[in-house]
């Protein structure tokens, strides 16, 4: 059982409280910034025995049953106190078989990061737009006990953290990305957990938020139904990959999309669609090696599959010429892109070496950043033609609102809004209009039904 936070210092305030089971959440917020608190269910010490008893009892088993309690308390005779506390102690012996003290941090949705190293396990949460790891009240005491929870996650896995192997990338059966350092290469072992909501963001989703407008979610839309290629680009957590996977949910069903990552992050709702993992070798040898499946091989591959959309994360460098290729034969080409600014990314693709020609196959570059006290943001949206980049659309801080910088009704004044009308024979704006107004309509109702909004948008006349 986790100590109780001794909350009554002078500063501290409650934010939010909630709970997750039956432990409560309190985020406090005080002078030095933000502190996550988990206050755990508390056993009297002869109730906490028996549950000691009972642990030790059943210990053998993955998974315990109430009928497993019952039996282990009629056996050990404890049934009376059993009786007594029953969901606490039910509580404690399924934590047991979760992610122990970390359980709760893995299960609350509202928690998106986890770092765990000795001293006090750190998170960034969901709802906290002014503060990037918070501290918690979960402390790892020692190294040791810090590599059985770093062993622990692993081995739910499927993998081995050793020093012949002290760096490993893997996804829990949840879904959650790890990073797990054994220490070897570092001051000490620690783990990076990346959490995904229990249900997929869709695009009412981060509208809602106010990550983008009605106009530029509808706008984005049509560009994907139009097989056009377009770059996402922003520092690390920055929302790029959401936001790809929102708009590739967008693509109309009977169309055929594949998606490549290093590792499994992106999901999507549609039937029609194969994610590809790059593979790395389990074990250390030239043989081995040749069994690696990397990011080029995997985009080569998917040129020969028929798919309408390819979908890169986290494109590094060369695999972007792969893209352009897909581009260039009809593909729809989305990916996500490390960079803080456009200029960023313009000298990453001058490092890059590519035909200056192959440059007007990509119709536009979105810009994403996490915004200190805002939340996720597309900060701006180019084009590209004749004269190069061109800013189409941005967010404006003091107003915290989008605002389209060219006029959509006018096709030779926005590059994208000509290439999706050659493409789709659309009355454009009417149709940004259109589906604008239908994903307006929903956020302000509370909807966040994707089946809902592709309803009523292609179900209308």
């Amino acid at each position: 059982m986790l100590k109780k936070n001794q909350s009554g210092n002078t500063g501290l305030g409650v934010v939010k409280q909630y709970r997750v089971g039956l432990a409560q959440v309190v985020l406090l917020k005080h002078r030095e910034g933000y502190t996550y608190v988990v206050e755990e269910p508390v056993l009297p010490p002869e109730a906490h025995r028996v549950l000691l008893g009972l642990s030790d009892l059943l210990s053998d088993r993955d998974e315990i049953s109430e009928d497993d309690i019952w039996w282990a308390a009629e056996i050990l005779g404890v049934v009376d106190i059993v009786d007594k506390y029953f969901v606490i102690i039910k509580y404690y012996l399924e934590r047991e078989r979760g992610y122990g003290k970390l359980d709760v941090v893995f299960r609350d949705e509202l928690v998106e990061e986890i770092k765990i190293r000795r001293g006090p396990v750190y998170i960034v949460h969901r709802e906290v737009y002014d503060a990037d790891w918070i501290p918690t009240n979960i402390v790892i005491d020692s190294v040791d006990e810090l590599r059985k929870y770093l062993f622990m996650i692993a081995r739910r896995a499927g993998r081995c953290l050793s020093p012949a192997f002290p760096v490993q990338e893997f996804r829990l059966p949840e879904g959650h990305r790890v990073l797990a350092i054994y220490g070897d290469v570092s001051g000490e072992p620690e783990a990076t957990v990346r959490k995904f909501p229990g249900e997929p963001l869709n695009i009412l989703d981060i509208v809602g938020h106010g990550t983008l407008s009605p106009v530029l979610a509808a706008l984005l839309w049509l560009v994907v139904e139009a097989q056009g290629f377009l770059l996402i680009i922003g520092p690390q957590g920055s929302g790029k990959t959401t936001l790809m996977a929102t708009l590739l949910d967008l693509a109309p069903p009977d169309k055929y999309v594949v998606t490549v990552e290093e590792t499994p992050e992106i999901r999507l709702t549609r039937d029609l669609w194969t994610p590809l993992w790059v593979r790395e070798p389990l074990i250390l040898s030239r043989e081995a090696i040749r069994t690696r499946v990397g990011f080029r091989k995997l985009i080569r591959s998917s040129l020969r599959t028929r798919a309408q959309y390819i979908a890169v994360s986290e494109a590094r460098g060369a695999e972007v010429r792969y893209l352009f290729e897909a581009a260039a034969l009809g593909c729809g080409s989305l990916a996500t892109f490390h960079g803080g600014s456009l200029k960023d990314f313009e000298e990453r693709l001058r490092l890059l070496k590519l035909p200056p020609e192959t440059l007007h196959l990509l119709w536009g570059v979105v810009l994403m950043k996490k915004v200190r006290g805002v939340g996720y943001r597309l900060v701006e949206l180019y084009e590209y033609g004749e004269r190069g980049f061109e800013l189409l659309a941005r967010w404006e801080s003091s107003e915290d609102k989008h605002v389209v910088v060219k006029d959509l009704a006018d096709s030779t004044d926005s590059i994208i809004v000509k290439r999706i009308w050659e493409v789709l024979d659309y009355d454009v704006l009417r149709e940004i209009r259109r589906r604008a107004d239908v994903i307006e309509r929903l956020v302000v109702s509370g909807s966040r039904d994707l089946k809902e909004l592709l309803g009523a948008v292609y179900g209308e006349d």
